[in-house]
Protein backbone atom coordinates (compact mmCIF):
# COMPACT_ATOMS: atom_id res chain seq x y z
CA UNK A 1 0.00 0.00 0.00
CA UNK A 2 1.01 3.27 -0.91
CA UNK A 3 1.89 5.89 1.76
CA UNK A 4 1.41 9.66 1.52
CA UNK A 5 4.77 10.72 2.32
CA UNK A 6 8.12 9.32 1.99
CA UNK A 7 10.63 10.31 4.60
CA UNK A 8 13.44 12.00 2.00
CA UNK A 9 10.32 14.77 1.17
CA UNK A 10 9.67 15.60 4.84
CA UNK A 11 12.37 18.70 4.83
CA UNK A 12 10.67 19.95 1.33
CA UNK A 13 7.04 19.44 3.15
CA UNK A 14 7.81 21.18 6.46
CA UNK A 15 9.18 24.69 4.47
CA UNK A 16 6.37 24.17 2.06
CA UNK A 17 3.78 24.36 5.45
CA UNK A 18 5.33 27.55 6.47
CA UNK A 19 4.08 29.41 3.37
CA UNK A 20 1.29 27.61 1.45
CA UNK A 21 -1.96 28.08 3.23
CA UNK A 22 -4.02 31.21 2.84
CA UNK A 23 -5.70 32.50 5.83
CA UNK A 24 -9.02 30.80 4.81
CA UNK A 25 -7.09 27.55 4.50
CA UNK A 26 -5.78 27.95 7.47
CA UNK A 27 -9.35 28.64 9.23
CA UNK A 28 -9.71 24.79 8.62
CA UNK A 29 -7.49 23.41 12.06
CA UNK A 30 -10.27 25.60 14.22
CA UNK A 31 -13.22 25.07 12.09
CA UNK A 32 -13.34 21.27 13.84
CA UNK A 33 -14.23 22.71 17.14
CA UNK A 34 -16.93 24.64 15.77
CA UNK A 35 -19.05 22.45 13.76
CA UNK A 36 -22.99 22.01 13.48
CA UNK A 37 -25.29 19.80 11.96
CA UNK A 38 -28.78 18.18 12.63
CA UNK A 39 -29.34 15.44 14.38
CA UNK A 40 -28.52 11.74 13.43
CA UNK A 41 -29.95 8.33 13.67
CA UNK A 42 -26.36 6.85 13.72
CA UNK A 43 -25.42 8.92 17.02
CA UNK A 44 -27.07 7.57 20.53
CA UNK A 45 -27.05 8.65 23.56
CA UNK A 46 -27.91 6.20 26.72
CA UNK A 47 -29.42 7.31 30.21
CA UNK A 48 -29.82 11.51 29.52
CA UNK A 49 -30.93 11.93 33.33
CA UNK A 50 -34.51 13.44 33.92
CA UNK A 51 -33.56 17.05 34.17
CA UNK A 52 -35.09 17.82 30.55
CA UNK A 53 -33.60 21.17 30.22
CA UNK A 54 -30.51 19.25 29.61
CA UNK A 55 -31.63 17.86 26.60
CA UNK A 56 -30.89 20.56 24.31
CA UNK A 57 -27.40 19.92 24.61
CA UNK A 58 -28.26 16.30 23.69
CA UNK A 59 -29.53 17.45 20.06
CA UNK A 60 -26.35 20.24 19.99
CA UNK A 61 -23.98 17.00 19.59
CA UNK A 62 -25.75 16.08 16.60
CA UNK A 63 -27.14 12.96 18.80
CA UNK A 64 -30.69 11.50 17.27
CA UNK A 65 -31.11 8.44 19.58
CA UNK A 66 -31.63 8.17 23.45
CA UNK A 67 -31.86 5.26 25.47
CA UNK A 68 -34.80 5.57 28.22
CA UNK A 69 -36.52 3.21 30.45
CA UNK A 70 -39.41 1.83 30.37
CA UNK A 71 -39.76 1.20 34.21
CA UNK A 72 -42.94 -1.63 35.44
CA UNK A 73 -42.07 -0.29 38.74
CA UNK A 74 -42.77 3.54 38.29
CA UNK A 75 -45.59 3.25 35.68
CA UNK A 76 -47.19 0.25 37.41
CA UNK A 77 -50.19 -2.16 36.39
CA UNK A 78 -53.32 -0.75 34.45
CA UNK A 79 -54.19 1.96 34.71
CA UNK A 80 -50.58 3.15 33.81
CA UNK A 81 -49.41 5.94 35.16
CA UNK A 82 -47.02 7.46 31.86
CA UNK A 83 -46.32 11.16 33.07
CA UNK A 84 -42.83 10.49 33.69
CA UNK A 85 -41.58 9.05 30.07
CA UNK A 86 -44.28 10.95 28.19
CA UNK A 87 -42.04 13.54 30.09
CA UNK A 88 -38.55 12.47 28.83
CA UNK A 89 -39.69 11.00 25.33
CA UNK A 90 -41.93 14.55 24.71
CA UNK A 91 -38.58 16.74 25.61
CA UNK A 92 -36.38 14.19 23.39
CA UNK A 93 -39.01 14.67 20.51
CA UNK A 94 -39.20 18.56 20.66
CA UNK A 95 -35.49 18.28 19.39
CA UNK A 96 -35.91 15.61 16.88
CA UNK A 97 -34.30 12.78 18.83
CA UNK A 98 -35.96 9.18 18.91
CA UNK A 99 -36.56 7.07 22.19
CA UNK A 100 -34.77 3.60 22.83
CA UNK A 101 -36.63 2.31 25.07
CA UNK A 102 -35.21 -0.45 27.45
CA UNK A 103 -38.07 -2.57 29.47
CA UNK A 104 -37.13 -2.96 32.91
CA UNK A 105 -39.39 -5.42 35.08
CA UNK A 106 -38.92 -4.53 38.11
CA UNK A 107 -42.37 -4.02 40.36
CA UNK A 108 -42.09 -5.52 43.51
CA UNK A 109 -45.22 -6.94 43.88
CA UNK A 110 -45.83 -8.05 40.67
CA UNK A 111 -42.11 -9.94 39.99
CA UNK A 112 -39.95 -11.79 41.49
CA UNK A 113 -36.41 -11.06 42.17
CA UNK A 114 -36.67 -7.51 42.25
CA UNK A 115 -34.40 -7.01 45.07
CA UNK A 116 -31.59 -8.13 43.05
CA UNK A 117 -32.03 -7.61 39.05
CA UNK A 118 -34.21 -5.16 37.37
CA UNK A 119 -35.34 -7.35 34.70
CA UNK A 120 -37.95 -9.07 37.55
CA UNK A 121 -39.20 -12.40 36.31
CA UNK A 122 -43.09 -11.72 36.12
CA UNK A 123 -45.28 -13.08 37.92
CA UNK A 124 -48.10 -13.31 35.47
CA UNK A 125 -46.52 -13.11 32.07
CA UNK A 126 -49.76 -12.00 30.12
CA UNK A 127 -49.93 -9.00 33.25
CA UNK A 128 -46.25 -7.81 31.57
CA UNK A 129 -47.04 -8.63 28.20
CA UNK A 130 -50.16 -6.64 28.52
CA UNK A 131 -47.74 -3.65 29.77
CA UNK A 132 -44.82 -4.60 27.25
CA UNK A 133 -47.64 -3.71 24.30
CA UNK A 134 -49.20 -0.56 26.09
CA UNK A 135 -45.97 1.51 26.07
CA UNK A 136 -44.95 0.19 22.68
CA UNK A 137 -48.32 1.38 21.28
CA UNK A 138 -47.93 4.65 23.22
CA UNK A 139 -44.40 5.62 21.62
CA UNK A 140 -44.78 3.79 17.94
CA UNK A 141 -46.57 6.92 16.53
CA UNK A 142 -49.26 5.09 13.80
CA UNK A 143 -51.77 7.78 15.48
CA UNK A 144 -53.52 4.81 17.61
CA UNK A 145 -53.41 5.57 21.41
CA UNK A 146 -50.33 7.27 20.54
CA UNK A 147 -49.17 9.88 23.86
CA UNK A 148 -50.35 13.18 22.69
CA UNK A 149 -48.11 15.30 21.32
CA UNK A 150 -45.84 12.51 20.25
CA UNK A 151 -42.69 13.92 17.78
CA UNK A 152 -40.50 11.28 17.43
CA UNK A 153 -41.79 7.74 17.75
CA UNK A 154 -39.24 4.99 18.88
CA UNK A 155 -36.80 3.75 17.21
CA UNK A 156 -36.01 0.55 19.03
CA UNK A 157 -37.33 -1.51 22.09
CA UNK A 158 -35.35 -3.89 23.95
CA UNK A 159 -35.87 -5.95 27.13
CA UNK A 160 -33.32 -8.14 29.01
CA UNK A 161 -30.52 -6.00 29.69
CA UNK A 162 -27.08 -7.81 30.65
CA UNK A 163 -29.00 -10.94 31.29
CA UNK A 164 -26.43 -13.00 31.83
CA UNK A 165 -25.70 -13.20 35.65
CA UNK A 166 -28.13 -13.24 38.69
CA UNK A 167 -26.20 -10.21 40.58
CA UNK A 168 -26.09 -7.19 37.66
CA UNK A 169 -28.07 -4.67 39.21
CA UNK A 170 -27.81 -2.81 35.65
CA UNK A 171 -30.29 -5.82 34.26
CA UNK A 172 -29.57 -9.01 35.08
CA UNK A 173 -31.57 -11.98 35.58
CA UNK A 174 -32.31 -14.18 38.56
CA UNK A 175 -34.12 -16.89 36.79
CA UNK A 176 -34.01 -20.13 34.61
CA UNK A 177 -32.61 -20.01 31.42
CA UNK A 178 -35.88 -21.57 30.27
CA UNK A 179 -37.36 -18.79 32.20
CA UNK A 180 -35.31 -16.00 30.79
CA UNK A 181 -36.46 -17.21 26.96
CA UNK A 182 -39.95 -17.68 27.98
CA UNK A 183 -39.25 -13.72 28.92
CA UNK A 184 -37.95 -12.46 26.38
CA UNK A 185 -40.11 -14.10 23.66
CA UNK A 186 -43.37 -13.18 25.53
CA UNK A 187 -41.33 -9.44 25.27
CA UNK A 188 -40.74 -9.74 21.73
CA UNK A 189 -43.99 -11.24 20.76
CA UNK A 190 -46.05 -8.29 22.64
CA UNK A 191 -44.01 -5.18 20.98
CA UNK A 192 -44.44 -6.93 17.75
CA UNK A 193 -48.49 -6.76 18.66
CA UNK A 194 -48.41 -3.06 19.17
CA UNK A 195 -45.72 -2.09 16.18
CA UNK A 196 -44.35 -5.00 13.69
CA UNK A 197 -42.19 -2.94 12.26
CA UNK A 198 -40.04 -1.46 15.63
CA UNK A 199 -36.78 -3.34 15.30
CA UNK A 200 -36.54 -5.60 19.17
CA UNK A 201 -33.12 -5.73 20.71
CA UNK A 202 -32.09 -8.84 22.56
CA UNK A 203 -30.68 -7.32 25.84
CA UNK A 204 -27.16 -6.13 26.18
CA UNK A 205 -24.47 -7.99 26.36
CA UNK A 206 -21.43 -6.59 28.80
CA UNK A 207 -17.96 -6.20 27.03
CA UNK A 208 -16.40 -8.95 29.63
CA UNK A 209 -18.87 -11.65 28.33
CA UNK A 210 -18.80 -11.23 24.77
CA UNK A 211 -15.00 -10.97 25.43
CA UNK A 212 -15.32 -14.42 27.81
CA UNK A 213 -17.06 -16.11 24.48
CA UNK A 214 -14.25 -15.00 22.21
CA UNK A 215 -11.49 -16.49 24.84
CA UNK A 216 -13.57 -19.98 24.49
CA UNK A 217 -13.12 -19.63 20.86
CA UNK A 218 -9.52 -19.49 20.75
CA UNK A 219 -8.77 -15.45 21.72
CA UNK A 220 -5.03 -14.65 23.56
CA UNK A 221 -5.77 -11.70 25.58
CA UNK A 222 -6.51 -10.87 28.60
CA UNK A 223 -9.93 -9.69 30.44
CA UNK A 224 -9.68 -6.87 32.92
CA UNK A 225 -11.75 -4.79 34.97
CA UNK A 226 -11.05 -2.29 37.75
CA UNK A 227 -12.20 -1.59 40.67
CA UNK A 228 -11.95 0.97 43.60
CA UNK A 229 -9.33 -1.48 45.63
CA UNK A 230 -8.30 -4.37 43.10
CA UNK A 231 -7.87 -5.29 39.50
CA UNK A 232 -9.80 -8.56 38.17
CA UNK A 233 -8.44 -10.40 35.39
CA UNK A 234 -9.51 -12.99 33.26
CA UNK A 235 -7.28 -15.39 30.81
CA UNK A 236 -8.21 -18.78 28.88
CA UNK A 237 -7.24 -20.72 31.79
CA UNK A 238 -10.61 -19.13 33.16
CA UNK A 239 -12.82 -20.15 30.99
CA UNK A 240 -13.78 -23.24 32.28
CA UNK A 241 -15.72 -22.13 35.36
CA UNK A 242 -17.79 -20.11 33.22
CA UNK A 243 -19.19 -22.68 31.89
CA UNK A 244 -23.12 -21.83 33.52
CA UNK A 245 -22.44 -18.08 31.78
CA UNK A 246 -21.39 -19.50 28.42
CA UNK A 247 -24.54 -21.88 28.44
CA UNK A 248 -27.04 -19.52 29.07
CA UNK A 249 -25.37 -16.90 26.49
CA UNK A 250 -25.66 -19.91 23.67
CA UNK A 251 -29.38 -20.70 25.06
CA UNK A 252 -30.39 -17.16 24.37
CA UNK A 253 -28.75 -16.81 20.94
CA UNK A 254 -30.14 -20.04 19.68
CA UNK A 255 -33.86 -19.96 21.15
CA UNK A 256 -34.61 -16.07 22.03
CA UNK A 257 -36.56 -14.01 18.92
CA UNK A 258 -35.15 -10.60 18.30
CA UNK A 259 -34.17 -8.42 15.45
CA UNK A 260 -31.07 -7.43 17.22
CA UNK A 261 -28.30 -7.92 19.38
CA UNK A 262 -26.37 -5.26 21.46
CA UNK A 263 -22.86 -5.34 22.41
CA UNK A 264 -21.99 -2.85 25.48
CA UNK A 265 -18.54 -1.49 23.83
CA UNK A 266 -15.82 -0.77 26.77
CA UNK A 267 -11.91 -1.39 27.12
CA UNK A 268 -9.80 -1.76 24.25
CA UNK A 269 -11.41 -0.31 20.75
CA UNK A 270 -9.56 -2.86 18.44
CA UNK A 271 -11.73 -5.84 19.86
CA UNK A 272 -14.64 -3.83 18.89
CA UNK A 273 -15.07 -5.60 15.20
CA UNK A 274 -14.59 -9.04 16.31
CA UNK A 275 -17.18 -8.31 19.54
CA UNK A 276 -19.83 -7.29 17.05
CA UNK A 277 -18.89 -10.23 14.39
CA UNK A 278 -18.80 -12.64 17.11
CA UNK A 279 -22.94 -11.85 17.65
CA UNK A 280 -23.74 -10.98 13.93
CA UNK A 281 -22.08 -14.39 12.93
CA UNK A 282 -23.42 -16.68 15.49
CA UNK A 283 -27.26 -15.27 15.10
CA UNK A 284 -27.12 -13.65 11.10
CA UNK A 285 -28.72 -10.57 12.75
CA UNK A 286 -27.29 -7.13 12.49
CA UNK A 287 -25.88 -5.47 15.79
CA UNK A 288 -25.60 -2.19 17.88
CA UNK A 289 -24.33 -0.97 20.49
CA UNK A 290 -26.48 0.15 23.71
CA UNK A 291 -23.84 1.18 25.49
CA UNK A 292 -20.65 2.84 24.64
CA UNK A 293 -17.78 4.36 25.99
CA UNK A 294 -14.16 4.98 27.06
CA UNK A 295 -11.91 5.98 27.66
CA UNK A 296 -11.79 3.68 30.52
CA UNK A 297 -9.20 2.84 33.04
CA UNK A 298 -9.62 -0.99 33.24
CA UNK A 299 -6.92 -1.76 30.89
CA UNK A 300 -4.17 0.58 32.89
CA UNK A 301 -4.42 4.20 30.92
CA UNK A 302 -5.18 7.08 32.23
CA UNK A 303 -8.03 9.48 31.16
CA UNK A 304 -7.35 12.54 29.49
CA UNK A 305 -8.93 15.39 27.22
CA UNK A 306 -7.93 14.36 24.31
CA UNK A 307 -8.18 10.59 24.75
CA UNK A 308 -11.78 11.27 25.77
CA UNK A 309 -11.98 13.00 22.29
CA UNK A 310 -10.44 10.08 20.30
CA UNK A 311 -12.40 7.61 22.08
CA UNK A 312 -15.80 8.85 21.13
CA UNK A 313 -14.82 9.01 17.48
CA UNK A 314 -13.08 5.94 17.00
CA UNK A 315 -15.58 4.03 18.94
CA UNK A 316 -18.23 5.24 16.75
CA UNK A 317 -16.40 5.34 13.20
CA UNK A 318 -15.18 1.67 14.49
CA UNK A 319 -18.89 0.49 15.63
CA UNK A 320 -20.25 2.18 11.92
CA UNK A 321 -17.58 0.31 10.02
CA UNK A 322 -18.20 -2.68 11.31
CA UNK A 323 -22.29 -2.43 10.31
CA UNK A 324 -23.57 -1.30 14.17
CA UNK A 325 -26.79 0.48 13.71
CA UNK A 326 -25.64 2.99 16.38
CA UNK A 327 -23.34 3.23 19.20
CA UNK A 328 -24.72 5.17 21.89
CA UNK A 329 -22.58 6.52 24.29
CA UNK A 330 -22.88 6.32 28.39
CA UNK A 331 -24.40 9.08 30.07
CA UNK A 332 -24.36 12.15 29.54
CA UNK A 333 -23.01 14.11 32.22
CA UNK A 334 -21.09 12.57 35.84
CA UNK A 335 -24.18 13.00 37.72
CA UNK A 336 -24.62 9.19 36.53
CA UNK A 337 -23.66 6.27 38.41
CA UNK A 338 -21.08 4.34 36.43
CA UNK A 339 -18.55 1.45 37.58
CA UNK A 340 -15.31 2.48 38.69
CA UNK A 341 -13.51 2.23 35.11
CA UNK A 342 -15.98 4.10 33.43
CA UNK A 343 -16.41 7.31 35.78
CA UNK A 344 -14.39 9.83 33.25
CA UNK A 345 -16.46 8.20 30.43
CA UNK A 346 -20.11 10.65 30.69
CA UNK A 347 -19.57 13.93 28.22
CA UNK A 348 -20.64 16.57 30.78
CA UNK A 349 -18.92 17.02 33.92
CA UNK A 350 -21.99 16.56 37.26
CA UNK A 351 -22.12 20.93 36.58
CA UNK A 352 -22.83 20.34 32.90
CA UNK A 353 -19.52 21.80 31.31
CA UNK A 354 -18.92 20.07 28.22
CA UNK A 355 -15.74 17.72 27.83
CA UNK A 356 -13.99 17.26 24.87
CA UNK A 357 -16.29 14.18 23.91
CA UNK A 358 -18.77 17.14 23.08
CA UNK A 359 -16.44 18.27 20.06
CA UNK A 360 -15.47 14.92 18.91
CA UNK A 361 -19.74 14.50 18.66
CA UNK A 362 -20.38 17.80 16.63
CA UNK A 363 -17.62 16.37 14.27
CA UNK A 364 -18.90 12.91 13.81
CA UNK A 365 -22.25 14.84 13.20
CA UNK A 366 -20.30 16.66 11.03
CA UNK A 367 -19.13 14.11 8.99
CA UNK A 368 -22.42 11.85 8.67
CA UNK A 369 -24.57 14.43 7.70
CA UNK A 370 -24.67 13.36 4.04
CA UNK A 371 -25.63 10.06 5.17
CA UNK A 372 -22.06 8.30 3.70
CA UNK A 373 -20.87 4.72 4.53
CA UNK A 374 -18.36 4.37 7.32
CA UNK A 375 -15.36 2.13 6.39
CA UNK A 376 -12.32 0.70 8.19
CA UNK A 377 -9.19 1.14 5.48
CA UNK A 378 -6.12 -0.37 7.73
CA UNK A 379 -5.52 -0.17 11.38
CA UNK A 380 -7.10 2.32 12.93
CA UNK A 381 -7.89 3.91 10.17
CA UNK A 382 -10.99 5.20 8.45
CA UNK A 383 -13.42 6.51 5.93
CA UNK A 384 -16.58 8.59 5.81
CA UNK A 385 -17.92 9.26 2.29
CA UNK A 386 -19.78 12.40 1.65
CA UNK A 387 -21.22 13.97 -1.18
CA UNK A 388 -17.49 15.51 -2.07
CA UNK A 389 -15.55 12.97 -1.67
CA UNK A 390 -14.37 10.88 1.50
CA UNK A 391 -12.79 11.74 4.69
CA UNK A 392 -10.25 9.88 6.11
CA UNK A 393 -9.24 9.78 10.00
CA UNK A 394 -6.64 7.99 11.68
CA UNK A 395 -5.39 7.83 15.21
CA UNK A 396 -1.74 7.42 17.25
CA UNK A 397 0.89 6.25 15.15
CA UNK A 398 -1.19 4.90 12.21
CA UNK A 399 -2.26 8.83 11.93
CA UNK A 400 1.07 9.07 9.76
CA UNK A 401 0.16 6.40 7.17
CA UNK A 402 -3.42 7.43 5.34
CA UNK A 403 -3.28 5.34 2.10
CA UNK A 404 -3.36 7.51 -1.07
CA UNK A 405 -6.09 5.23 -2.67
CA UNK A 406 -8.75 5.48 0.01
CA UNK A 407 -7.45 9.50 0.60
CA UNK A 408 -6.89 10.59 -2.89
CA UNK A 409 -3.51 12.93 -3.14
CA UNK A 410 -5.67 15.54 -0.71
CA UNK A 411 -2.80 18.50 -0.08
CA UNK A 412 -3.60 19.20 3.16
CA UNK A 413 -4.30 17.32 6.65
CA UNK A 414 -5.49 18.67 9.80
CA UNK A 415 -3.24 17.49 12.84
CA UNK A 416 -5.44 16.88 16.24
CA UNK A 417 -2.50 17.69 18.67
CA UNK A 418 -4.25 18.17 21.98
CA UNK A 419 -8.13 18.05 22.26
CA UNK A 420 -8.30 19.46 25.39
CA UNK A 421 -6.86 22.95 24.59
CA UNK A 422 -8.37 22.88 21.07
CA UNK A 423 -4.73 22.35 19.47
CA UNK A 424 -4.99 21.83 15.72
CA UNK A 425 -3.03 23.00 12.78
CA UNK A 426 -3.39 22.02 9.43
CA UNK A 427 -0.48 20.49 7.64
CA UNK A 428 0.15 19.55 4.05
CA UNK A 429 -0.05 15.84 3.93
CA UNK A 430 3.83 15.27 3.34
CA UNK A 431 4.67 16.54 6.64
CA UNK A 432 2.28 14.00 8.23
CA UNK A 433 5.05 11.79 10.14
CA UNK A 434 6.44 14.70 12.03
CA UNK A 435 3.59 16.32 12.71
CA UNK A 436 0.73 13.95 13.59
CA UNK A 437 3.15 11.75 16.01
CA UNK A 438 2.16 10.29 19.14
CA UNK A 439 -1.37 10.70 20.09
CA UNK A 440 -2.25 12.50 17.37
CA UNK A 441 -5.33 12.28 15.27
CA UNK A 442 -4.91 13.06 11.44
CA UNK A 443 -8.02 14.67 9.35
CA UNK A 444 -7.78 14.74 5.69
CA UNK A 445 -9.28 13.51 2.65
CA UNK A 446 -11.45 15.78 -0.20
CA UNK A 447 -14.28 15.81 1.85
CA UNK A 448 -12.96 17.26 4.85
CA UNK A 449 -13.05 21.39 3.59
CA UNK A 450 -16.44 21.19 2.12
CA UNK A 451 -17.88 20.02 5.53
CA UNK A 452 -16.43 22.00 7.98
CA UNK A 453 -16.95 24.98 5.93
CA UNK A 454 -20.75 24.16 5.21
CA UNK A 455 -21.33 22.95 8.82
CA UNK A 456 -19.02 25.68 11.06
CA UNK A 457 -21.14 27.05 13.29
CA UNK A 458 -22.79 31.24 12.62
Amino acid sequence: MRLICPLGGLLFGLLLGLTMFSPVQAREAQDIWHQSAPVSSRLGLAFPNDRTEDYPAIAAMGIGVVRVAASWGRIGRAPYDFSGLDYRIGALGALGIAPFITFESNHRTLADHTGQVKNGTPRDMALWAGFVRAVVERYDGDGFDDMPGLQAPVAYVQAGNEFLRADNRSGGWAGTDEGLVAYLNATHDAAKIAAPEVPFVLGGLAAVNIDLALLAEGGTFTIRQEYPDRTFTMTSEDVPGQKATLQRLDTVLTKARFDLVDAHLYGPVERDAARLGYLTDRTNRPALSSECGGPTTDYGEAYTGHRHFAAVLERNLAVLAAGGRVCLWFGLNERLKTSFSNRQTPLYTADMTPKPGVDAYRLLASFLSDGGAVETIGPRQYTIQTTQGPICIAFGQDAQAIPLTDCYESQNAVCVLDAQTRTAQLVPVATLPHACGGDAISLTGPGLSPILKRNRQQ
